[in-house]
């Protein structure tokens, strides 16, 4: 899943579009009631489609929607399910956390959790240092894969690398060795800032310290680094990777909730600090969102009727939040998550406008 994926998700349709959304269990035995679950709410969607649409039309969308429930099987069991069908589509994703259960039909998917999710797993770069083979990862959660090309990987072939160090009389094979490292850890760097360079993603280096050493002597690339883990990580797989780099992923989101609540504080000062869904929803469509802030838990049921937001009845599932993410992310809004109560005095949610 990535932002442009979301984005396409998000684009309106012609006829129905249903979301099923359901808490999932990992392990046996409770993900035995996770089928009967998920039936019952494929029931659910049947109805509200036949009442909303003509018999052939929710015939159509549910036979995608049966499709996502398939294909729901085959992914890696996670805390909840999201399932998307609509007239000759259907997506279905698991999400690392639990979600509210509810089949919603409108003309767009609901894609908040999508959203959120996205911005949880924390896209990320891993440069893994090594005299054999440097290699770079691009991570999303818990899980990475290496990427090959741009550069990468990237071996020292020359002396103190895959070739012998010189010797003989007058010859100082450590100063010959550094000097080596150093031209190789600049062809590190430089092929790493290409790679990095287009995307505002985490750094993460991997490496023992003298390969640290190096890299920060012959580059400005340490500048860059989110966080660093001292080691020997020349054979660890991608799974191992993904591994030894959750605790410092960990760090991060804790430190970027308070860069967030940080920069809300100086867009304060700078008086470019909305809330409030009436206020954000016109800056938002106009284009003039730098950054959405939404509390993880916040909804805010009903709709838009031109600038203004007409509050839903009770049991509404259009949520105008939902609509506030989607533009935001349509328009080139970054979006971020915070724990629930950090914006209680901005009541769940808050906007960094351009202008």
């Amino acid at each position: 899943m990535d932002r442009d994926q979301i984005i396409k998700l998000q684009q309106p349709h012609s006829t129905p579009a249903v979301s099923v959304l359901m808490p999932a269990h990992r392990h046996a035995p409770e993900n035995a009631q996770d089928p009967i679950r998920l039936g019952n709410l494929l029931a659910e969607a049947e109805r509200q489609l036949t009442e909303r649409t003509d018999k052939e039309c929710a015939r159509r969308i549910m036979a995608e929607l049966e499709q996502a429930a398939e294909m729901s099987a085959t992914l890696r069991p996670l805390d909840a399910l999201a399932l998307y069908a609509a007239e000759g589509e259907h997506h279905a994703f698991s999400l690392p956390f639990t979600v509210g259960e509810r089949v919603v039909l409108a003309d767009t998917f609901d894609t908040r959790d999508l959203v959120r999710a996205y911005d949880r797993a924390r896209h990320y770069w891993v440069l893994a240092l090594s005299e054999n083979d440097t290699r770079m990862f691009l991570g999303s959660g818990d899980q990475v894969r290496e990427i090959h090309g741009d550069g990468f990987p990237l071996t020292h072939t020359g002396p103190g690398g895959a070739q012998q160090l010189p010797g003989g009389l007058g010859i100082n094979p450590s100063a010959h060795r550094d000097e080596r490292h150093r031209q190789f850890f600049r062809q590190v760097a430089d092929a790493t800032e290409q790679v990095v360079k287009h995307d505002d993603l985490p750094l993460i280096v991997l490496g023992v310290d003298r390969y640290h050493a190096f890299l920060d002597e012959v580059s400005g690339l340490g500048k860059r680094v989110t966080e660093r883990v001292l080691g020997n990580y020349d054979s660890a797989s991608p799974a191992q990777i993904a591994e030894v780099v959750e605790p410092a992923i960990a760090d991060y989101v804790a430190r970027r909730q308070d860069q967030v609540m940080e920069e809300l504080d100086r867009a304060r000062s700078a008086k470019l600090y909305v809330t409030g869904v009436d206020e954000i929803w016109p800056l938002v469509e106009q284009g003039r969102g730098a950054h959405l802030v939404v509390e993880e838990s916040y909804h805010a049921p009903g709709h838009f009727e031109g600038d203004h937001f007409v509050a839903g009845p009770a049991g509404d599932t259009h949520d105008a939040v939902d609509d506030i993410i989607e533009m935001a992310m349509a328009t080139g809004a970054f979006v971020s998550f915070v724990t629930d109560g950090a914006l209680a005095t901005e009541q769940g949610l808050a906007l960094i406008a351009r202008y």
